[in-house]
């Protein structure tokens, strides 16, 4: 388990997750607001371990309802399945055969672990947030942001539209995390991007 402050969420084997869909997408799925319980114009500089712990929890819980392994896993496989057919069918065929090796653990290239988005531990990290005047609203935003962003991903590259993604494309997807971060992001990467779970590596 990592610590939030420092966590970058599996890898590359999650950001090719967070760039796929399973079949049908992801418009189904829960899609509510990240809403901390804290209140909004507090900047994360004057916010205490025990509630920083507990916003934590709220975006591991937000991350868990809208973007639960199952749906990671599958978006890995189809994305993978895409890269090499350009038959939908096909393409679901070989992603349904991919979500049984990663969920088992003998597929030689994706892992069930690296792909759960929640697997973050909610420490306190004050270091990180000295001189943060980000907004606890602004914060919220930027997560919401964020997994709207993963969820846009899942629902538009899936087996349905295998023709599109060939390797080159599935490679760039799976380097999401070197993509431009939301603009609402923006005063969170440049004051406390340690703060920001989904953040890519330096």
């Amino acid at each position: 388990m990592r610590q939030i402050q420092s966590c970058m969420l599996g890898g590359v084997g999650l950001w090719l997750a967070l760039a796929c869909g399973g079949e049908g997408g992801s418009g189904g799925g829960d899609t509510g607001e990240l809403d901390t319980g804290l209140p909004e114009e507090t900047a994360l500089e004057d916010v205490t371990a025990e509630q920083y712990t507990a916003a934590c929890e709220a975006l591991r819980d937000r991350a868990s309802s809208r973007l639960g392994p199952d749906k990671t896993v599958r978006g890995a496989c189809e994305v993978f399945s895409g890269a090499f057919t350009n038959d939908p069918g096909e393409c679901r065929d070989s992603a349904d055969d991919c979500v049984v090796q990663t969920n088992d653990g003998t597929h030689p290239f994706l892992s069930a672990e690296a792909l759960d988005v929640t697997q973050f531990e909610c420490v306190g990290g004050a270091n990180d947030r000295a001189g943060c005047t980000v907004t606890v609203g602004e914060f919220e935003t930027c997560m919401n942001d964020r997994l709207l962003a993963f969820e846009r991903l899942l629902s538009e590259n899936t087996c349905s539209n295998a023709a599109m993604i060939d390797l080159v494309s599935a490679m760039n997807l799976a380097n999401f995390a070197s993509m431009d971060a939301p603009a609402s992001c923006a005063q969170l990467g440049a004051e406390c991007p340690a703060v920001d779970p989904f953040a890519a590596p330096p």
